[in-house]
């Protein structure tokens, strides 16, 4: 079990260490300071090449408050997307919560063969059910701006985080 790690304002180098130490002891080491990497970026503003090129940034008690509640969600196997409340996806930056799935690569797949489709049509039409986030309608929008395009969902949750995407 992890044990909360801030006292006082830290050096963001040695708190990085320690949070990967802790998730290394749950997952692969790489994907431990992925996650990490995410976390930092999210909760303290500082993105990794930040902290390799200034190791002695400040990071606050209460910005490590935010990152140890964040690991123990972690430790927990809580998605690190539903933690940050962010997901790329295809290029685009979604708001996801538990109310949505995570967007998946394999789904960018689909979208990258179905942009290739609609460049053939004229005046496609594309309908989108269970739209959760809105990944797929709005990155297929972005991307061809000729596309009409309708998602539904029967989740107001759902719903509510599609259009906040669409915004």
């Amino acid at each position: 079990m992890a044990v909360s790690i801030y006292l006082a304002a830290m050096k963001g180098k040695v708190l990085y260490k320690k949070l990967v130490e802790q998730l290394a002891a749950v997952y692969d080491t790489a994907e431990a300071g992925s996650m990490v990497n995410l976390l930092f970026e999210r909760f303290t503003g500082y993105s990794r090449s930040a902290l390799l090129m200034n190791p002695d940034l400040i990071i606050s008690a209460e910005q490590q408050a935010d990152l140890d509640k964040a690991l123990q969600q972690l430790l927990r196997h809580e998605p690190v997307q539903y933690i940050t409340g962010e997901a790329w996806f295809y290029n685009l930056k979604f708001w996801v919560t538990p109310a949505v799935l995570i967007p998946r690569p394999e789904t960018e797949e689909l979208v990258a063969e179905l942009l290739q489709f609609l460049s053939t049509q004229n005046n496609p039409s594309v309908l989108d059910i269970g739209t959760g986030s809105g990944c797929i309608p709005i990155a297929t929008r972005k991307n061809n701006a000729s596309a009409m395009v309708t998602a539904i969902d029967i989740s107001e949750d759902a719903l509510q985080v599609a259009r906040q995407n669409a915004l």
